[in-house]
């Protein structure tokens, strides 16, 4: 009995021993992810911070880099804890060593931005000539059912008897054909779009993935940047070194200006990539809706005359008097859509971009200035100056592209909205054109008076019907010119940005060779 217990209560002591050393395992797996982020927070404060960019193999070689990675100076140890040195010369140098740093979290943030817009809302080379090329084939077999039958109905418009069924039926079935195409086609382009966010959003380019990774890069960007603030503090407290320090504190208002603007350029790339794709699946939405009602249009008018009851055709009616008010109202509603989903990643960056909005290239460019009128100061020792102008020219060209990109943005801001303008015009053109054929359709369709065999019904429907197909012949023309306008000169547009190296995945490629050739040069050092 006492060997039991004995054996009972060593199990008990065993598990309990057991349970408590791997309690704080289990308590870890269990945590709920906000509260390790909080954790993580935490750590982050309180914890010793090491240098993101260990030195490199020519740094062993470089006595000064040398002297600082030394275990025996305390200086050193300073360093890798992430503290302050109380030396003003080291701090002033442990400044640079930050700087360059930043600089390279800056590169990795921009080479994000420009990954990001080449990766969503992509645009396939021949993705609007494909596009026009079934809308080419949708118009053009509206355009020739409506001249079959203004040529059928119009030879015989006072004897409607003589009308050829046959002949009719043709003129319904190729718009019909047409139409399907052209919804196919709309189909198709909406379910393209949204492969290639598929795939983006696997990248790691899903708009909340962004915003995060984004965020964690300016979290990293602002503690070098407040380890750099105390190390000047500390430089300044030497009265030698006062331009030095003059020049470093100007470096860090650079440095705070490209913070800002590489921010501020995800932000328009985030915003910019999500307004075109909502605006173009809204699109494509409204294209297939409108060509599939104007099908089953097509296909009643068909049946009524394939089953002898005209009352179909008030049925047919019924699918354009829809359908013309989406012509009239997709390009307006898309666009209302694709600025409520701008709107909507605007708000959701507003915690990570809303404190960059106060610096612009104007400002950039003067602190840029400042910098490189105070690196001609003499009383600057001549690694600084050799420091500050290598760093100089980086800063130029960052600002170089950040002034052309506002640019850019703004001229593609006053075309869209002339090609926006032009879109809705068109679309009440053609709408209301639809509309016009829907209602002369319904009302002998659904009028019992005109729904019968006696010759003065079928006068007035061939009349009305024959009136629909004229209208409809100067709105498919229109539909099939303006496409192809709009086609012709994208392209000529699009061959005079490629000749300049203007095309936005010329200037993005060009761009990340360029971040590449900086990494080097800062890496280098």
């Amino acid at each position: 009995m006492v060997t039991t217990d004995f054996k009972f209560f060593s199990l008990l002591l065993s598990s309990a021993l057991f349970v408590q050393y791997c309690s704080p395992c289990f308590a870890a797996d269990l945590q709920p992810e906000s509260a390790i982020q909080a954790d993580q927070v935490l750590a982050d404060a309180t914890l010793p911070k090491l240098d993101p960019n260990p030195p490199t193999s020519d740094a062993v070689t470089d006595p000064t880099k040398l002297a600082q990675s030394t275990p025996s100076d305390p200086n050193s140890d300073a360093i890798l804890r992430g503290g302050v040195s109380s030396d003003p010369v080291v701090a002033g140098r442990q400044a640079d060593d930050l700087t360059r740093q930043i600089l390279l979290k800056l590169i990795e943030l921009e080479r994000f931005n420009l990954h990001y817009t080449l990766e969503v809302a992509k645009q396939g080379r021949w993705k609007g000539w494909r596009y026009a090329a079934f809308q080419e084939i949708n118009a053009g077999a509206n355009l020739t059912g409506s001249i079959i039958s203004t040529a059928e109905r119009g030879n015989h418009l006072h004897h409607a008897s003589r009308v050829s069924r046959v002949v009719q039926e043709r003129a319904n079935i190729i718009p019909m054909i047409g139409s399907i195409i052209g919804a196919s086609a709309a189909a198709m382009e909406f379910d393209i779009n949204l492969y290639h966010d598929i795939v983006a959003r696997n990248k790691g380019f899903a708009p909340k993935a962004a915003r995060l990774h984004v965020a964690g890069l300016k979290a990293d960007i602002n503690r070098l940047m407040a380890q750099r603030e105390a190390l000047l503090k500390v430089e300044a407290t030497s009265s030698t070194l006062a331009a030095r320090a003059e020049v470093d504190e100007a470096e860090g208002k650079v440095l705070n200006d490209l913070r800002d603007e590489t921010l501020m350029e995800f932000e328009r790339f985030q915003i910019g990539a999500r307004r075109i794709l909502a605006f173009q699946q809204s699109q494509y939405f409204f294209d297939c809706t409108k060509y599939t009602l104007n099908a089953l249009g097509s296909y009643f008018a068909y049946t009524s005359l394939h089953r002898h009851d005209r009352r179909w055709n008030g049925r047919a009616g019924v699918m354009w008097d829809i359908a013309g008010p989406i012509y009239m109202a997709g390009p307006i509603i898309s666009r209302v859509i694709a600025k409520g989903v701008a709107e909507g990643h605007k708000r959701a960056l507003r915690s990570t971009t809303a404190d960059a909005h106060q610096t612009t290239v104007a400002k950039l460019e003067a602190d840029r200035n400042l910098l490189d009128n105070l690196c001609k100061n003499t009383r600057i020792t001549p690694d600084k100056v050799e420091t500050a102008v290598n760093r100089s020219a980086i800063y130029e060209l960052h600002q170089k592209v950040f002034a052309d990109e506002i640019s850019s943005a703004l001229k593609s801001q006053a075309k869209a909205k002339n090609t926006a303008t032009q879109n809705v015009g068109a679309g009440l053109y053609v709408g209301a054109s639809k509309l016009a054929s829907g209602i002369l359709f319904t009302v002998p369709g659904f009028n019992r008076a005109f729904n019968s065999k006696t010759e003065r019904a079928g006068t007035v429907t061939n009349q009305d019907l024959f009136a629909s197909a004229v209208i409809g012949i100067p709105a498919s023309a229109f539909t099939m010119l303006d496409t192809m306008r709009i086609q012709v000169q994208g392209e000529v547009n699009r061959h005079k940005l490629k000749k300049s190296g203007l095309l936005p995945g010329q200037i993005a490629h060009a761009r990340l060779k360029q971040l590449d050739e900086m990494e080097v040069r800062l890496a280098a050092k």
